[in-house]
């Protein structure tokens, strides 16, 4: 895969945070693979995800403008967040036991994102509400942050996959009934696979 911008991205992962990983295709090739070439893309990406509302979303944009460097400074953390999430994931995927360093690090970020959310009622009980705050421009991962938490300490981390296509290193939540989903899109990775396997017998 590469980057065709946020409207094209699919949201296949079956988890916010997952989704977010997934933002890169290819993490041989991280730079010329990532979605995220701007805070502005980080902005749209999250809003495209459900995680934030347009409300935050225009208070986000509004905020860069007054303070580009603050903006790209968060881009570079959310990458760094990016990165841990990647490796979290990527240890249950293979079966492994996750670095317990890697896992301190996610509580930390969790806990520090999570300072500008607030609780709110709603008709269903209470849910957690992201605020978008000029001191705080990384107050746009808690959602992120929040996913990956709850992800990691349900039962669903056991069914993380990555994707079986050489250069794709997208993950997802295998929710087949019989465990046996193989790529990130079918119609993507899974056909190219098909093609390539067809073109290798034929030759």
């Amino acid at each position: 895969m590469s980057v065709r911008g946020i409207d094209h991205l699919k949201l296949v992962g079956g988890n916010l945070a997952l989704d977010f990983t997934n933002t890169v295709h290819d993490r041989a090739y991280e730079k010329e693979n990532d979605e995220l070439q701007s805070f502005g893309c980080l902005v749209e990406w999250t809003q495209k995800a459900g995680a934030i509302n347009e409300k935050t979303a225009n208070a986000l944009k509004k905020i860069e403008k007054q303070d580009p460097q603050d903006a790209e400074e968060t881009l570079q953390r959310a990458r760094e967040f990016r990165r841990l999430l990647y490796k979290v994931f990527l240890s249950f995927a293979n079966g492994d036991d996750p670095d317990q360093q890697c896992l301190d690090k996610l509580r930390d970020s969790w806990l520090d994102a999570m300072k500008n959310a607030s609780l709110s009622h709603a008709d269903s009980g209470c849910c957690w509400v992201f605020n978008a705050t000029p001191d705080s421009l990384d107050s746009i991962l808690a959602p992120i942050a929040y996913s990956a938490i709850r992800l990691i300490t349900g039962p669903d981390i056991r069914r993380v996959r990555m994707c079986g296509a050489n250069d794709c290193t997208w993950m997802f939540v295998d929710s087949s009934k019989n465990r046996s989903r193989r790529w990130c899109q079918m119609e993507v990775c899974g056909n190219r696979a098909k093609a390539k396997r067809h073109y290798h017998k034929s030759c």
